[in-house]
């Protein structure tokens, strides 16, 4: 059977049954749609605040036209919208095959100040944008990057982890109980959610610990998939 992810629909689900309203009598996607959201970025937080690589994804950019200095969300050539840091970025040649990328190197300090060649080579990250010192002809870029979350606004828009399913109903549901005066029932699901955000972190940050890390070879795929 094929992997299924949770989704939107699942967290609704899971939130009304916290708030004692299984039949969604009340809590209705339209009212809870603000506190899910707001848990969903809470259990984000959580996990990159304890450096935890849930969310690695990779996107390929082409082309990356010749002279262009700079890429992030806002360019014409745009990272994508759930981008938050770059990890590893690679370049090849406009058509060549992918066993063509090479590994860019990032900048120690600053770019260098030195003139344009064929290839990038070299890449720096400071204020939210990626900063090149161009090149003479397009490129292909091959950006793996920490992926952050994406509002859930569809049913069927996916969780980035399972994991979270719990945790945000919790922190939702404790969201919209004190929204509407029930601070006891609100205090609760804040202490279990809560509970839950910390019992993962630790669980991989134990991982983590045991999990050896090595430098790869050029050009090998990453130990993740895009999405």
């Amino acid at each position: 059977m094929p992997y299924t992810p949770y989704t939107l629909t699942n967290v609704v689900t899971r939130t009304q049954a916290a708030l004692g309203d299984q039949a969604g009598d009340f809590w209705v996607l339209a009212n809870l749609l603000p506190f899910i959201n707001t848990a969903y970025r809470s259990f984000d937080r959580a996990y990159r605040i304890n450096s935890i690589p849930f969310a690695r994804a990779r996107v390929v950019l082409t082309p990356f036209t010749a002279g262009t200095l700079k890429l992030d969300r806002t360019t014409t050539l745009a990272c994508p919208t759930d981008f938050l840091e770059p990890i590893e970025i690679w370049e090849k040649n406009v058509g060549d095959p992918d066993t063509g990328y090479g590994l860019m190197d990032r900048a120690s300090d600053q770019l260098p100040d030195i003139a344009q060649g064929t290839s990038l080579n070299i890449w720096d990250w400071f204020q939210g944008s990626i900063y090149f010192l161009g090149a003479t002809t397009d490129r292909t870029l091959r950006l793996d990057y920490q992926r952050g979350v994406v509002d859930l606004v569809s049913g069927t828009d996916a969780l980035v982890l399972d994991d979270a399913l719990d945790p945000v109903a919790y922190l939702a549901a404790s969201e919209a109980a004190n929204s509407v005066g029930q601070k006891a029932l609100g205090d609760s699901l804040l202490a279990k959610g809560t509970q839950m955000i910390d019992d993962l972190v630790t669980t991989e940050i134990k991982t983590m610990q045991r999990t050896s890390r090595r430098r790869r070879a050029p050009n090998v795929a990453p130990m993740f998939t895009a999405p």
